[in-house]
């Protein structure tokens, strides 16, 4: 504990009373529902979701996109093609990002 003497160029101290608002909804940002499987996967992963999407990127841990492609109706995603490694799947739905997943390839 320190104490100091009262210096005046130190400004005023206010302890008035404030009331705030009340906080009566949360609305977090959550990811639409989105399942991705399997996961970690070896040839492609499925998504179900409960909202329309309709491309995705996927990119390396260095953030350098590696596949961009559009959504096909049955979910699934072919991504044989890709080394081992950990990934970022982001979601999107006209331009806009609606989720993203962290994907792991084995």
């Amino acid at each position: 504990i320190f104490h100091a003497p009262d210096d005046s160029s130190l400004g005023e101290v206010d302890y008035s009373f404030y009331q705030c608002g009340i906080v009566d909804d949360i609305n977090e940002n959550i990811e639409l529902a989105i399942s991705v499987y399997p996961n970690p996967f070896h040839e492609f992963i499925t998504l179900e979701r409960a909202t329309s999407l309709d491309t995705f990127i996927i990119q390396d841990q260095l953030g350098q996109e590696v596949v961009e492609g559009s959504i096909q109706q049955s979910g699934i995603i072919q991504l044989d093609h890709l080394p081992r490694g950990i990934y970022s799947l982001s979601l999107f739905s006209n331009g806009s990002i609606k989720g993203a997943k962290r994907i792991i390839k084995y």
